[in-house]
């Protein structure tokens, strides 16, 4: 490597932090859509928790209005 960032570099030197370069873009570009994919899959996760929340509050409600109606208030 180069002791400063005038002196040139060798064609071996840079062929090679060339290939690792692009391996690294590939490697990016195989995380992103990994990441890209788990955060689908949170955010499904969270609009199935928030239903099952909502339905259980609602199955509450309507059992206590059904018990308040039974009970004549």
């Amino acid at each position: 490597m180069p002791k400063d960032m005038l002196e040139p570099i060798q064609r071996w030197e840079f062929e090679a932090l060339k290939k690792d370069v692009e391996k690294l873009s590939l490697d990016k570009a195989a995380l992103k859509g990994e990441l890209d994919g788990f955060i689908k899959e949170r955010e499904k996760d969270r609009k199935l928790s928030l239903n099952v929340i909502s339905g259980a509050l609602a199955s509450l409600v309507v059992g206590i209005l059904t018990f308040l109606i039974t009970r004549g208030f």
